[in-house]
């Protein structure tokens, strides 16, 4: 984590035991200004349904639960996410820091060999697509050896072969907790790798 400073007192504090959900979900961190909790957290661009925080936490907490029961995703463990925004793409990201993993999000437009060299580079367990994307994505994923059942649509998208991430939440509600959620001991937030961020093409791979 970056060192902040200056002139006067007035920066507030950076928790540094904290993982992001922990931070997001934290209402009453004295770092953030407080929000009513009829204001919605998201609002779906196609429909307009406001989505907030209580249900933004369980799906959050129910995805993790899916993403460990069903493929064993625990810290250090990467997410490869390819697919546009959507309300849920926050929602994977913190699922997976809730298990203490890594997310590393691929631009969207990428050809086939330039997945492929994110997926090794990033050594991702696990791939959340965009249906769109499905030739890629598994064309990318046999190159580096990742299984086709660790694919995962971000949305339903005409193939039952792939899991989609609503059907991974219900799954995830309906069986025990098979994780601990990652927690921090003080400074360790600031040594943690959240993100692994590629290029987006611009000047190579």
């Amino acid at each position: 984590m970056s060192q902040f400073y200056s002139t006067s007192s007035l920066l507030p504090h950076i928790p540094d035991d904290q993982s992001i959900p922990q931070f997001i979900f934290d209402t009453q961190n004295r770092s953030r200004p407080p929000r009513p909790d009829t204001v919605p957290w998201l609002i779906e661009d196609h429909s307009g349904r406001a989505i907030r925080r209580t249900e933004l936490l369980k799906r959050t907490h129910d995805l993790a639960n899916a993403m460990s029961s069903r493929w064993n995703i625990k810290a250090k463990d990467t997410v490869c996410i390819f697919s546009p925004n959507s309300t849920d793409y926050p929602v994977c990201i913190w699922a997976v820091h809730t298990l203490g993993g890594i997310i590393t999000p691929a631009n969207p437009a990428y050809k086939t060999d330039e997945l492929v060299h994110q997926l090794r580079t990033a050594n991702a367990a696990l791939l959340v697509i965009h249906p769109m994307f499905l030739d890629t994505a598994k064309a990318a994923a046999k190159e580096v050896g990742l299984s086709e059942n660790r694919i995962v649509f971000t949305e339903s998208g005409g193939s039952a072969s792939y899991p989609t991430l609503d059907e991974l939440v219900k799954y995830g509600s309906s069986v025990p907790p098979t994780f601990t959620e990652s927690r921090f001991k003080a400074g360790e937030a600031r040594t943690n790798i959240a993100f692994l961020s590629f290029s987006s093409g611009t000047t190579g791979k």
